[in-house]
């Protein structure tokens, strides 16, 4: 009998690429250079407190990445016990990417003007503040930036 093989000829299960992720992992994950584990919040407090930690030993600290889950298992990383969890997930639900990538009016403020737009959010930013990429009209030209939520109101 013939055993399963993915789309990449190898035993069914065994493909990082194509095995289902396990509970309580997003597809896309943070990790930093040097690190063991992989992230599913890039402000998760375990992950900051790390960087922290190795501040104070003297050590270099590295920004986290956003990278698939199957390159953190490639990398040989655990997962995170404080936000790699189904009940963190369960608490921390996004809306689904298709979901995220939706282009929606706003209003954005633009020298002390709120001026119309449509933004897609792109998440947190190291504060934990959200980010929105932004486009509207100014000048007669189609401008495109990042903005912190603060400068996007709904229209």
């Amino acid at each position: 009998m013939a055993e399963e093989r993915c789309k990449h000829d190898l035993p069914t299960g065994t493909c990082v690429d194509c095995r289902p992720l396990p509970p309580g992992v997003r597809a896309r994950v943070w990790v930093t250079k040097g690190g063991s584990v992989f992230h599913n919040d890039q402000q998760c407090w375990m992950l900051l407190d790390g960087q922290r930690k190795s501040a104070r030993q003297g050590k270099e600290t590295h920004a986290a990445e956003s990278v698939s889950w199957a390159e953190a298992m490639t990398r040989g990383l655990g997962s995170c016990k404080g936000c790699c969890t189904e009940a963190w997930l369960s608490r921390n639900r996004q809306p689904p990417t298709e979901k995220q990538d939706e282009l929606k009016p706003c209003f954005v403020l633009i020298d002390g003007h709120w001026v119309p737009g449509h933004l897609v959010w792109r998440g947190r930013d190291e504060a934990g503040a959200w980010q929105a990429e932004v486009t509207y009209q100014a000048l007669g030209r189609t401008h495109k930036k990042v903005v912190s939520s603060q400068f996007v109101k709904q229209r």
